[in-house]
Parts: structure tokens; C-alpha cells; sequence
């Protein structure tokens, strides 16, 4: 999941204006970093996501897998 975050703050980043790929290369040179990754990106990480931004009242609830 620490290649998702990491994928998501990139892209965060970019969409605000700042090139900012230092957290993905030094990821990579740890090798931590899965540079094969599925696409989309997993339903748990996205779930993940959607629950931590409706706790600090980012975005709405998510309802879910089971009601999709």
C-alpha cells in the first residue's frame, strides 16, 4: 500500500502545481517501491482512502463494495 500512498501524493502534488517525484525515487532506491502495479488501484486502498477522507469530513461516507 506504500507504493499507492505514495502514487497518490504524486499525483496530489502535481495537480496543485509541484513537481515533487523525490518521495517516489528515494521509495525506489529503498526498494520498497512496486514499480509493476495493477491499474486501477485496489479496491481496499480506495476504500482506505474514502474512509479517512469522510472521518476528517474531506469527502462523503463510502457506502461500500456491497452496495456498488
Amino acid at each position: 500500500m506504500i507504493t499507492d500512498a505514495l502514487r497518490v501524493q504524486y499525483v496530489c502534488d502535481r495537480i496543485e502545481g509541484r513537481e515533487a517525484p523525490e518521495p517516489l525515487r528515494q521509495a525506489d532506491r529503498l526498494k520498497i517501491l512496486v514499480r509493476e502495479r495493477e491499474a486501477p488501484m485496489p479496491a481496499r486502498f480506495l476504500h482506505l482512502v474514502r474512509t479517512i477522507g469522510a472521518a476528517d469530513g474531506l469527502l462523503a461516507a463510502d457506502p461500500g463494495p456491497s452496495s456498488r
